[in-house]
């Protein structure tokens, strides 16, 4: 991204020194490092807290010190002995790649050009502490230069400096692998004649020296083995010429990977070259052995501890990245992350960093380091966790982006602000840069309130502010602003940096990601399609979770295909999309993993045909049957209690009962679909032994066999009885019955301080509570009571059968629950029923009740519904008989001008149970194109009229013809009804 000027005001950009000033003392320097950094910098404050770290900064002091002592004159072994320390720092230290780091190659490269161009010694330092700072490309160059003089040949001769000279070429074969850079005919000359002359200096030197040349040769073996896996045809033949020159001890060089040799290797680590270890490292991925990948991890580390010159292989962080983001859970992980810290891929430390244990260590790594991959890897760990922590990380150490510590929302608002109230013209200039700090900490208020002060027109800087309004639309919810995402991206130029690909990135898949959070996959199919060249291979999770959220009747097959010519499907994908849509079986996924990754997906489009079919070939495994209960909860048919006995037989295998999500879930199921005797048979399965000590499952048994008398028999729970379960407790709540319904709940202590958390944890409004109580253990007991029934006479009744359906009116300006309440108080009604759907106090109309021990998934329900629609303020907005919704929920226009217009719309719901959700989803239809129904007043919620309710079974059932078996239209014949209590207060009207 480019440098504003709130970076340079706010101390981001560093103050070089001028070339002419050194030449004035004599310490100008030679050309050839003209890129380097003037003069070594001491590792400062912000440098981390470590033993090399203090032996670094002494070094890089006492450098300095004889520098400006003595200009031109600084000692070679100083030189030396200071490389040694940089070197040693980044090769091996937790914190070689934190900020304080970064500059250390510019620093050894300062260094390295007071010393003679043919120390060998000094440049395979050098070259390797550049390669350590992903800089292979000048490590390269180093090596060559050095390589190239004239007495390199001379030392090759020479048993003096020769494991010197050995490492060089080593750490060259490295450097070049690395950087994708050819290898001059000089190295080759080099490597084959240094072989030779290996053999006779080994043979003839004294038992003190034999061991570091036997390492040198060693290392350099394994380098070219190294190259040789990275290498092309003509490459490989070479270095396979050079084999027999190469120690025999040392096995499999230039060997390809074989499994089947394993057992034997296992035997003799210490001989295997670091490629064939990183290989056996996948293999134990692949077979999820976690032990070898810790086994291999331990030998990688002894080595580089033992051996100077073996950490050019980088093994042991290698083998650390694929245990931490294979096995982030296991107990060795813990230990690699605190050994090699950031060392480790970003990728790495983000997968850790999702663990309970790995958030706040994983934080500390990544606020150490600065740049776009530690950014960008905090923003992901970040988004699951509360605005207030990442406002907090960044308060304390500033912007990972630019690296600036003293960066953050806080002072670039202020900047901001200074700039627009001293009429500074420019000030617009600053905002993405302010925009991005506030959408990263969560200051979501201050977001929104700056964003219209930004001029789109100016398009330089576009993307960020993209990636700033997608993050700033997951905190928030606000999935409506998808289209300003996509015109911001359609006027910027192309991306100048990885940086701004990655923020493009970064836009287009947050942006996907919360339209399908919000469950608007028309939305995010058409994000997708305009966007989906800027979204990486690697990104595919969102682009799945996109596939596989579209329902049957969508043109999956399409947008499979088009994600397909992008690499952007895993193979797994498209079998669950073969299993949902086309007729494909689940036995189509052969291994266990793949088969609990699809059953969540069954799940949610309510297959519970192809769940089961999973459950059946792992019964053990109880996340499966929890899976099958959701399944069974998004099935939109009726399915008898029978066939659900079926599906979970009594008693249920291998003791699933005491998984305790497991059996509310179960239990949520059943009472919601009205399979109370299968609930209560499941109950009477596991009575616990007599005189056995309570416990919570038996406890929770004993709660809902409570409910079931309730819902079945009409019996109040008795007075003095503590219920513990919050669902049980909303339940008894949700319940409508003309008599007063009151129960005792125990709340955790942190749940029940006050009336709005105790409201919020059981989900009963605040004033149905009574206040809340603290008990002696540190618990909450709070009494909950239904709310009292208003005035109603039997005119608000539309239709009341002898199976119980109940269809009332209710008056605007009055609460849902008093009105059905003071219903059935009028019609003489003793059972226990249950509301369709939600109705605002500002809305007015049809209610439907039906009997509690039964389920309305056997129904299709249509509601005629005229509202009042307004624009939102401050949102893009379509036309009104231009929208989407307009057509899909059959509205009519009644009215109105300007902003403002009464509608008819129809609301189908072919599953009675999704009723209830019927009027959100069309309030978010709404919302994505700009418009929303009107609210009279805060806090009285949605203005709307229901004037017809049609009712039509669309299954069989085995209730006896206890329900209404045909079609059934009630409407409210134009009729007006006003309230008929003065606590009501008076009706709403339209404007």
């Amino acid at each position: 991204m480019r440098i504003s000027k709130p970076r340079h005001v706010l101390g981001v950009s560093g103050c070089r020194r001028s070339s002419a000033f050194l030449e004035l003392y004599g310490r100008a320097q030679p050309e050839e490092v003209a890129e380097a950094l003037p003069t070594p910098r001491q590792c400062g404050s912000t440098s981390p807290a470590d033993e090399q770290w203090t032996k670094c900064q002494a070094s890089l002091q006492r450098f300095q010190s004889y520098r400006y002592i003595r200009p031109g004159h600084t000692p070679a072994e100083l030189c030396r002995e200071t490389l040694r320390v940089v070197e040693e720092l980044l090769a091996s230290s937790p914190t070689r790649r934190s900020t304080a780091a970064r500059r250390l190659w510019r620093d050894a490269l300062a260094v390295h050009s007071h010393l003679p161009a043919h120390d060998v010694s000094a440049a395979a330092d050098t070259a390797s502490a550049l390669f350590h700072s992903d800089q292979a490309q000048r490590g390269c160059v180093l090596c060559s230069r050095a390589a190239g003089h004239p007495r390199f040949r001379q030392r090759l001769r020479n048993d003096t400096g020769f494991s010197d000279s050995l490492r060089l070429l080593s750490v060259q074969a490295m450097c070049a692998c690395d950087s994708r850079t050819a290898l001059s005919p000089q190295w080759w000359t080099n490597v084959a004649d240094s072989l030779d002359e290996a053999k006779h200096f080994i043979a003839a030197a004294d038992k003190s020296r034999r061991a570091p040349m036997a390492q040198a040769v060693e290392l350099l073996a394994w380098s070219l083995d190294w190259l040789h896996h990275h290498s092309g045809t003509s490459e490989r033949r070479s270095l396979r010429a050079l084999k027999p020159k190469l120690p025999h001890w040392l096995l499999f060089l230039f060997d390809e990977y074989d499994a089947a040799a394993e057992n034997l290797s296992l035997q003799s680590l210490a001989l295997l070259p670091p490629r064939w270890l990183l290989s056996m490292a996948t293999h134990a991925e692949s077979d999820s052995n976690a032990a070898a990948l810790g086994r291999l991890l331990g030998h990688a580390l002894s080595e580089e501890d033992r051996c100077r010159g073996y950490a050019i292989f980088q093994l042991s962080s290698r083998v650390a990245d694929i245990l931490v983001r294979r096995f982030p859970h296991h107990p060795s992980t813990a230990h690699a992350v605190a050994v090699l810290g950031t060392a480790l891929n970003c990728s790495s430390l983000q997968a850790y960093g999702t663990t309970h244990e790995g958030f706040d260590k994983t934080r500390r790594l990544l606020t150490c380091m600065s740049g776009a991959q530690p950014y960008f890897t905090m923003q992901a760990l970040l988004r699951h966790h509360p605005a207030e922590t990442a406002a907090k990380t960044q308060e304390q150490h500033g912007d990972l982006l630019t690296g600036n510590p003293a960066l953050n929302w806080s002072t670039a608002l202020t900047f901001t602000m200074q700039q627009a109230e001293a009429a500074d013209p420019h000030w617009r200039a600053y905002l993405p840069e302010t925009l991005r700090l506030l959408s990263d900490a969560g200051k979501s208020k201050l977001f929104w309130s700056l964003l219209p002060e930004y001029d789109a027109a100016d398009a330089t800087a576009n993307i960020s502010v993209a990636a700033s309004l997608s993050r700033a639309m997951q905190r928030s919810g606000r999935w409506w602003h998808a289209l300003e995402v996509l015109d911001l991206l359609a006027s910027a130029p192309p991306p100048r940096n990885a940086t701004e690909d990655q923020l493009m990135t970064v836009a287009c898949t947050d942006t996907l990601g919360v339209l399908l959070q919000a469950k608007r996959w028309q939305e995010a199919l058409r994000v997708f399609s305009l966007a989906s060249d800027a979204i990486p291979p690697t990104e595919s999770a969102v682009v799945s979770r996109l596939l596989t959220s579209m329902p049957s009747s969508a043109p999956w097959d399409i947008a499979l295909a088009a994600a397909a010519r992008k690499g952007l499907v895993l193979e797994t994908t498209r079998i669950i999309l073969l299993c949902l849509h086309a007729g494909g079986s689940a036995e189509l996924l052969p291994h266990h993993r793949e088969q609990k990754a699809a059953a969540p997906i069954f799940a949610q489009h309510g297959r519970w045909d192809l769940v089961r079919t999973v459950v059946e070939r792992c019964p053990t495994d109880v996340s499966l049957w929890r899976a099958l209960v959701q399944a069974m909860e998004h099935y939109p048919d009726a399915v008898d209690e029978p066939t659900a006995a079926t599906v979970f037989p009594v008693p249920l295998p291998h003791g699933h009962w005491h998984d305790m999500p497991f059996m509310n879930a179960f239990a949520h199921l059943c009472v919601q679909r009205g399979w109370l005797s299968l609930l209560s048979s499941h109950l009477s399965s596991f009575l616990p032994p007599q005189g056995s000590p309570a416990t919570p499952m038996s406890r929770l048994r004993v709660e809902y066999e409570h409910l079931l008398r309730f819902l079945q028999l009409s019996l109040l729970p008795p007075a003095d009885f503590v219920f513990t379960d919050s669902y049980v407790v909303h339940h008894y709540m949700s319940c409508v019955t003309s008599r007063r319904v009151s129960v005792v709940a125990k709340l955790p202590a942190g749940s029940g301080s006050n009336k709005e958390q105790a409201s919020a944890y059981l989900r009963v409004p605040c004033a149905n509570l009574s206040s809340p109580r603290r008990e002696g253990d540190g618990t909450v007991t709070v009494r909950a009571t239904s709310a009292p029934s208003a005035t109603h006479s039997k005119e608000h009744c539309i239709f009341s059968s002898s199976s119980d359906l109940v269809v009332g009116y209710k008056v605007p300006a009055s609460a849902l629950f008093s009105s059905a309440r003071g219903l059935l108080k009028a019609l003489g009604k003793r059972g226990v029923y249950s509301l369709a759907y939600h109705m605002s106090i500002a809305s007015s109309g049809l209610f439907l009740l039906y009997p509690s021990s039964t389920s309305l998934t056997c129904f299709s329900i249509t509601l005629r519904v005229h509202l009042c629609v307004a624009l939102m303020p401050a949102a893009p907005f379509v036309p009104l008989l231009s929208t989407s919704f307009f057509g899909r929920y059959a509205m009519r226009w009644r009215g109105g001008d300007g902003d403002r217009h009464e509608v008819e719309a129809v609301l189908v719901a072919p599953g009675g149970q999704a009723v209830r959700h019927a009027w959100r989803s069309l309030k978010m239809d709404m919302n994505a194109e700009g418009w929303g129904p009107v609210e009279p007043e805060a806090g009285a919620g949605d203005m709307y009229h229901i004037l017809e309710l049609q009712l039509s079974r669309h299954a069989p059932t085995n209730q006896d013809a206890s329900i209404l078996a045909e079609v059934s239209v009630f409407a409210c014949r134009e009729r007006s009804l006003k309230p008929l209590s003065t606590d009501d207060g008076e009706a709403a009207e339209w404007d």
